[in-house]
């Protein structure tokens, strides 16, 4: 009687371990479960961008009124999902950056998964000897960027350089992507040898610039000169930058990026009348971008005050700042009188021309009566071959080394934009 009893007992004790098997089996599932969607949380709210380049994605003090593209482009992700670390430095080409040592400190902060974006090209281009950087030069610096983050674990992408507000006459020209200054295709070859995401900001300038005009760019989109952004400028070339990532969501690596881009609502700028003033484009922005809205009345015509959609007046200055909302809003700017429109792309009649001289070793001076925001010189196709933005009355560029032959100069004062022919 014993024996069955002993093994009724022991049958019994077998299920109860099944059973506690079983539960435990299914709370480490569940534990497991929880524990991979915390991690994916943490992982999208711990997402990391570190931006290299020069001055036009640099971060600006608030005092000074010039942003980069780099430092607004955090605005364009969903709140908190993103982290942006700006290290592009003004004044750096592809080279200088590495040979100064910020490559060296970038790459002490990188962790694997961050996402690094490259651009250079503005300094590559330019004639200053310890920046100046040839497309071949160029292509070994950004194989170098590339191949280096990829050992961190981090992955790169490519971001063509951003156009400047380059024109001949009333075509806008792209200084990145010609000749000796293909830039752009030099970062191509790197694209396809080393098969890097891309984002081609050079092309989505170009188009943005070219549809804006010479004269809203210059004033209401760059800081004065042809380079260098204010607040919506550079806010602006961001979208162009958060749209690039946006087309690379079926690229597996960037895809996480792209899912924590953040939503966009309609800008609508409208006039009063017909043929008024310049004033702010309608565009599409993130919530909490600051937001400018500015108006350039014609001749002869008053602007009166910044509307709401319902009529309400909210400012009577020309230049009138909100933070975006998450609902789409409508702004209307308001003038009265005014018959005749003035293209601020042209020297205005009351002009004094600046002088220009060529002296016999190739020393171009420039000097006007207003401060000079930039000087270029271009060959007859308008392809620009030397630049600089001295600030000052007077400019200084060396072309002794130019072949002989007929070079346009261009000067781009506080009162307009006058160009000139030089027989070298």
């Amino acid at each position: 009687m014993k024996s069955p009893a002993k093994c009724f007992h022991g049958k019994k004790t077998r299920n109860d371990e099944k059973s506690r098997s079983k539960t435990f089996f299914l709370v480490i599932a569940i534990i497991s479960v929880l524990a991979a969607v915390t991690w994916a949380a943490v992982q999208s709210a711990g997402l990391r961008i570190i931006v290299i380049g020069d001055s036009t994605a640099s971060t600006y003090a608030d005092t000074n009124p010039l942003r980069g593209w780099g430092q607004e482009l955090v605005l364009f992700f969903k709140n908190g999902a993103v982290t942006v670390l700006n290290k592009a430095i003004g004044g750096r080409s592809s080279r200088s950056f590495i040979e100064d040592g910020h490559w060296t400190s970038t790459l002490a902060v990188m962790q694997k998964g961050d996402y690094l974006l490259i651009s250079f090209g503005t300094n590559d281009r330019g004639m200053v000897t310890e920046r100046h950087t040839d497309t071949a030069g160029f292509r070994k610096y950004l194989t170098q960027y590339v191949t280096e983050s990829r050992a961190k674990g981090a992955i790169p992408i490519l971001v063509s350089t951003v156009n400047q507000n380059s024109w001949s006459g009333s075509t806008f020209t792209e200084g990145f992507n010609v000749g000796v200054n293909d830039y752009h295709g030099a970062m191509l070859r790197v694209v396809t040898a080393l098969t890097v995401p891309f984002i081609d900001l050079e092309k989505k300038t170009a188009t943005l610039f070219s549809a804006n005009g010479q004269s809203y760019n210059a004033n209401f989109l760059f800081d004065g000169g042809t380079t260098h952004f204010h607040e919506m400028g550079a806010i602006n070339v961001a979208k162009l930058v958060a749209q690039g990532i946006g087309e690379l969501s079926t690229n597996a690596d960037v895809a996480p990026l792209a899912a924590a881009l953040a939503p966009l609502s309609m800008l609508t700028v409208k006039s009063n009348k017909t043929n008024a003033g310049m004033i702010t484009k309608s565009d599409t922005y993130p919530e909490s971008a600051p937001i400018t809205l500015q108006v350039m009345p014609n001749s002869g015509e008053t602007f009166q005050q910044w509307e709401d959609a319902s009529g309400k007046s909210v400012s009577a200055q020309t230049s009138y700042k909100f933070t975006m909302g998450a609902a789409a809003v409508t702004y209307i700017a308001a003038f009265k009188g005014g018959t005749t429109s003035v293209s601020f792309a042209r020297a205005p009649a009351t002009l004094r021309s600046p002088s220009v001289t060529l002296s016999d070793n190739g020393l171009l001076s420039i000097t006007a009566h207003e401060r000079i925001l930039s000087a270029r010189v271009s060959d007859p196709s308008g392809r620009c071959i030397l630049h600089c933005e001295p600030n000052g009355r007077h400019a200084a560029l060396d072309i002794g080394s130019f072949s002989h032959g007929t070079y346009i100069v261009s000067a781009l004062t506080s009162e307009g934009l006058t160009t000139n022919k030089v027989q070298r």
